[in-house]
């Protein structure tokens, strides 16, 4: 397996959004998360489990396979490029809103807020919620990978 903009983003998606067992997500990004698991072939349509609002599957090649990306993001994702933004765009479809002209992201780590701090976004932090400074230039900047959420990013862009 190999790293692109495209695990990228399903890695973002799914560390921001895990259920506890297998790799899966809960709450409104299951959808797109199934898309993409199929897409990358690390599932069969068949191999998925559902249980109220998560999906998830069990395949350790892969959940070591994003453990070790996981594990690698402080380095891999420090430059403003594809693999960052495709990463940043799966934590917003996941977990990211704009409230109040402010734009949150929920779950976030100490790597999150290093790498954020790297890409010159700064941050406000209240427990695991991270405010974005510069939230226009963050949506300019993860506008072309979100899927989930293009809709809302083009119109909050426009104004």
């Amino acid at each position: 397996m190999k790293f692109t903009p495209e695990v990228a983003y399903f890695l973002g998606l799914w560390k921001h959004c895990k259920t506890r067992q297998g790799i899966g997500v809960s709450g409104r990004a299951a959808n797109i998360f199934l898309e993409e698991a199929l897409k990358l072939g690390f599932t069969e349509k068949g191999k998925i489990l559902y249980e109220e609002d998560s999906i998830y599957f069990y395949q350790n090649r892969v959940k070591n396979f994003l453990k070790k990306m996981d594990e690698g993001r402080r380095v891999r994702l420090r430059f403003m490029n594809e693999f960052s933004a495709s990463y940043f765009a799966g934590w917003f479809d996941c977990c990211g809103e704009v409230e109040d002209g402010k734009l949150i992201l929920a779950n976030g780590d100490l790597v999150d807020e290093y790498l954020l701090s790297q890409l010159n976004f700064p941050i406000k932090k209240s427990k695991r919620t991270i405010i974005v400074g510069k939230g226009a230039a963050f949506l300019v900047f993860i506008k072309d990978y979100v899927k989930l959420k293009k809709e809302m990013v083009r119109n909050l862009i426009k104004k």
